[in-house]
C-alpha cells in the first residue's frame, strides 16, 4: 500500500515534451485534479479553473505556465525533503488579458499531512531496509526527527482563488484518492503561504519619510566629510577641542561648524580605530566581543536553517547526538558572556566616575545609555515596520517578512520602552532585540546597586549578594515548576519561528532568568576598580593555569548539556532546573577568572593582540552588527526559492556573508547616525566647547 501511495505522489510525466493534451490532462496530478473540482466556494475561482483546464488542453502558454509552475512530483520524501516549491517567479509572472477576464497567477504552499489507515508500525530508531517504508514515514513524536508524514506542496492557481478555495479543491482531489490508497489526508492552506502580484503595494507615508530621512542623513554625511577635507584639512591651528577629542579651527569656513562637522567621516572614523589604553581586561575584551558576536550571528543562521527547507534532513538529524555537537547546541551561552562584559564595564566606569566627581548623575547616565543605543535601534525597527516588506518577494516572504512587519507595527512601542521581552514575547518585533530589553533592565538594577555600594558599601555588598542568590533560584524554580528544558534545543520540531518556542518565551528572554551574568560582571568590574593600584601579581605559571583552566571549565560547562540530548533519557525537572540556573552564572564566573588572570597575570601578548586596531574597530561595531544582522537573515529567509543543501561549506559561506554585511552596515550606521548623535548629545549637555577630559 505504501508503494501505491508513493507511486501516486511520485508519478512523473514529461509534460512539455508531449504534443497532445489528452495524456496529461487525464493524469492523476494534483494541479489537474484540483481544477476539476465542482465544489470550490468562490464562483470566480471555479470559472477561472475551468478556463485553465480548457486552455491547458489547447496547450495555451499561460495555462501551461501555471501548470508547469506547480509541483507535480515530490522527491526525497523518505530523506526528509518535505518542501517542494515549484517555480515561484514563473507563477507570479503569469498575466493574461482574455478580454472579458484577466488571469493572474497566485502561488500557494499547501501543507498536506498523510497517514496510512492500515499500517501502524512500532517506532524504532533502527530501521531495516527490508521493513515497510511506512515505518520511516510515520511520525513517532521524536523532536530530533524531521516529519516525513507532511508535504509542503507548491501550487500555482488563479489569483481569484482564496486560500479557502484552494483548500477545498485540494482536499476534494485528495479525498478521491483515499479509498483506493488506504490513506487519510489532512490539508491546510495558511493565508500567509499564498502570494499574489497585486499584494505589492506602493510605499506608505512611513516608508517615504524613512527614505527621505536616509537621503538627508546621507547628504549631511557626504557634505560634512567633503567640507572637513576641503576647508579644514589644511588648517594647522588647533585652538579648540571638539567632542571626541579632535581639534580644529574652521571659524572662517562655517560659523556653526561644531554641529555640521559631527557628521564628518574624517573625524569620526579615527575614533573607531584609536584605542586609549586603560584597564587590561578592557583591552583584552575587544577581540572577545568580536568573537562572541561572530558566534551569535552564526547561531542565528543555524536557527534560520531550521526555519527553512533543506534537502539533507538526515544529516541535520545526525547532529546533536555527540558530545562535540554541544558547542553548537548550547552556543547561546555566548550571550551570557556579553551580559558579563556589559556588567564589567558598568561596575568599573561607575566607580571611576564616582571617584573623580564624588557623585554619579543617575539620570544623565540613563540618558547617555539611551542615546547610545536608541537611534540605530529605532531606525531598524522603523525599517522593519515600513520598508523591508517592499524590497523583495519569495515563497516565504509573507510568512516571514510580512509577519515581522505586522508584529513591529503592532508592538514597536514595547521595544521603545524596553518591555517587549515580557509583553507578548511570542509576537515581539525584531526577536534579537530581547537582549536590549534585558540589558536595559539589568543596567538600571546594577546601576542602582553600584550607587548604593558607593554610598553604603556594607549594605551594597549585602544587596549584591542577595541579588545573585535570587538570580540563581528564580530560573531554577521556573524550570522546575513548568517542567521545561534547561536550554533551547535546536531540533527540527523547533517550528517556523523561535518565538513559538516555550523555553524561549518563558526562560530565555526574561530578565529575571538572565540576571546572574550581568551581576557577576558588575561585581567583577567593582573588584577590578578597587584593586587598580594593587601591586599584587600572579606568577607566570599561575596566571597561565587560571587563564587556560578557566577556558577548559567553560568548555566543560557548555558540553555538559549533552546529558539532555541523550535519546529516550527520562526527564528530570530538578536536574534541568539545576543546569538551567547554574550554567549562566558558571560561564560568568569563568569569564571573571579570565579577566583577573589578564589583569594580574602575564598576558601582555594576548592583550596587545586583542587590542589591535582591527579588533578595536570590530568590537565597537559589534552592537550595531547585532541589531542589523537579523534583517539580512530575515530577507534571506523570505526570498528563498529552493531548499538548501546544508554542509560545512554552505554554512561557512552563509555565515561569512552574514558577518560581512552586518559589519558593513554597522560601520555605515556608526559613522552616519550613532557617533554624530552621541557627539551632539555631549555638545548639548556640556556646551559648545567640550574639554578633552569630558570628551
Amino acid at each position: 500500500m505504501a508503494i501505491q501511495v508513493l507511486g501516486v505522489l511520485l508519478l512523473a510525466l514529461k509534460l512539455l515534451a508531449m504534443v497532445r493534451a489528452e495524456p496529461w490532462t487525464q493524469a492523476p496530478l494534483l494541479p489537474v485534479l484540483m481544477a476539476a473540482s465542482q465544489n470550490i466556494p468562490g464562483e470566480q475561482c471555479r470559472q477561472d479553473y475551468s478556463l485553465f483546464l480548457n486552455q491547458l488542453e489547447n496547450f495555451t502558454l499561460w495555462a501551461v505556465e501555471m501548470f508547469d509552475a506547480s509541483t507535480k512530483v515530490p522527491e526525497g520524501l523518505l530523506a526528509g525533503n518535505s518542501y517542494h516549491l515549484g517555480h515561484f517567479d514563473q507563477c507570479m509572472g503569469i498575466s493574461a488579458n482574455l478580454g472579458e477576464r484577466y488571469i493572474r497567477g497566485q502561488y500557494c504552499i499547501a501543507d498536506i499531512r498523510f497517514q496510512s489507515k492500515e499500517f501502524k508500525l512500532p517506532c524504532s530508531r533502527e530501521l531495516q531496509p527490508e521493513n515497510s517504508a511506512w515505518q520511516k514515514l510515520q511520525w513517532c513524536g521524536d523532536p530530533s526527527k524531521v516529519r516525513r508524514d507532511t508535504v509542503h506542496w507548491a501550487l500555482c492557481v488563479p489569483a481569484s482563488c482564496s486560500p479557502e478555495d484552494v483548500h477545498t479543491a485540494l482536499s476534494e482531489a485528495l479525498a478521491d484518492l483515499e479509498p483506493s490508497l488506504g490513506v487519510t489526508f489532512n490539508v491546510t492552506v495558511p493565508p500567509e503561504q499564498c502570494s499574489r502580484h497585486e499584494e505589492r503595494i506602493q510605499l506608505g507615508a512611513s516608508a517615504v519619510t524613512l527614505v527621505c530621512l536616509a537621503i538627508v542623513i546621507s547628504l549631511l554625511f557626504i557634505t560634512s566629510t567633503l567640507f572637513d577635507f576641503v576647508c579644514c584639512g589644511g588648517n594647522s591651528e588647533k585652538t579648540e577641542v571638539l567632542p571626541g577629542g579632535e581639534a580644529a579651527d574652521c571659524n572662517k569656513c562655517l560659523p556653526v561648524r561644531e554641529y555640521f562637522l559631527i557628521f564628518s567621516a574624517r573625524r569620526n572614523l579615527p575614533k573607531l580605530i584609536t584605542l586609549v589604553p586603560s584597564q587590561p581586561a578592557f583591552d583584552f575584551s575587544h577581540a572577545l566581543r568580536f568573537a562572541f558576536m561572530t558566534c551569535i550571528i552564526m547561531g542565528h543562521r543555524l536557527l534560520l536553517y531550521i526555519d527553512q527547507p533543506f534537502l539533507n534532513a538526515e544529516d541535520y538529524e545526525a547532529m546533536f547526538h555527540g558530545m562535540g555537537d554541544m558547542i553548537l547546541a548550547n552556543g547561546a551561552t555566548v550571550v551570557d558572556l556579553y551580559f558579563m562584559l556589559s556588567g564589567l564595564l558598568l561596575g568599573y566606569t561607575l566607580l571611576e566616575t564616582f571617584k573623580k566627581d564624588g557623585k554619579v548623575n543617575f539620570l544623565l547616565v540613563i540618558l547617555n545609555f539611551i542615546v547610545r543605543i536608541m537611534p540605530v535601534y529605532m531606525l531598524v525597527v522603523w525599517f522593519h515596520t515600513s520598508l523591508l516588506s517592499q524590497l523583495g518577494s519569495g515563497p516565504f516572504w509573507k510568512a516571514a517578512v510580512h509577519k515581522e512587519e505586522q508584529r513591529c507595527i503592532k508592538y514597536w512601542w514595547t521595544n521603545l520602552i524596553f518591555i517587549h521581552n515580557y509583553w507578548d514575547p511570542q509576537n515581539m518585533c525584531l526577536f534579537p532585540s530581547w537582549y536590549l530589553a534585558t540589558h536595559f533592565h539589568m543596567f538600571i538594577i546594577c546601576l542602582l546597586l553600584t550607587m548604593l555600594l558607593s554610598y553604603r558599601p556594607k549594605l551594597g555588598w549585602i544587596m549584591f549578594g542577595f541579588a545573585v542568590i535570587l538570580s540563581v533560584l528564580i530560573p531554577f524554580f521556573n524550570i522546575w515548576w513548568y517542567q521545561l528544558d534547561p536550554i533551547i534545543k535546536p531540533f527540527p520540531d523547533f517550528g517556523p519561528d523561535i518565538r513559538n518556542n516555550k523555553v524561549f518565551r518563558m526562560i530565555y528572554v526574561k530578565t529575571h532568568n538572565r540576571a546572574a551574568p550581568y551581576l557577576v560582571g558588575t561585581i567583577t568590574g567593582i573588584l577590578l576598580f578597587k584593586s587598580r593600584n594593587s601591586t599584587f601579581r600572579l606568577s607566570k605559571i599561575t596566571s597561565y593555569i587560571i587563564f587556560y583552566g578557566a577556558w577548559l571549565v567553560g568548555i566543560f560547562v557548555i558540553l555538559s548539556c549533552y546529558v539532555f540530548f541523550i535519546p529516550d533519557r527520562q526527564y528530570n525537572a530538578i536536574e534541568s532546573g539545576l543546569y538551567g540556573s547554574l550554567h549562566h552564572i558558571s560561564i560568568a564566573l569563568v569569564a571573571s577568572a579570565i579577566f583577573f588572570s589578564v589583569t594580574f597575570g602575564h598576558m601582555n601578548v594576548y592583550c596587545k593582540i586583542c587590542s589591535s586596531p582591527i579588533f578595536v574597530t570590530l568590537s565597537r561595531l559589534s552592537f550595531n552588527a547585532y541589531l542589523l544582522h537579523s534583517t539580512a537573515q530575515l530577507y534571506d529567509q523570505g526570498s528563498l526559492r529552493l531548499p538548501r543543501y546544508l554542509s560545512f561549506y554552505v554554512t561557512t559561506w552563509d555565515v561569512t556573508g552574514d558577518i560581512t554585511i552586518a559589519y558593513l552596515l554597522a560601520l555605515a550606521m556608526a559613522l552616519m547616525v550613532e557617533m554624530p548623535l552621541r557627539h551632539l548629545f555631549k555638545m548639548l549637555i556640556f556646551g559648545r566647547k567640550v574639554k578633552k577630559e569630558e570628551s
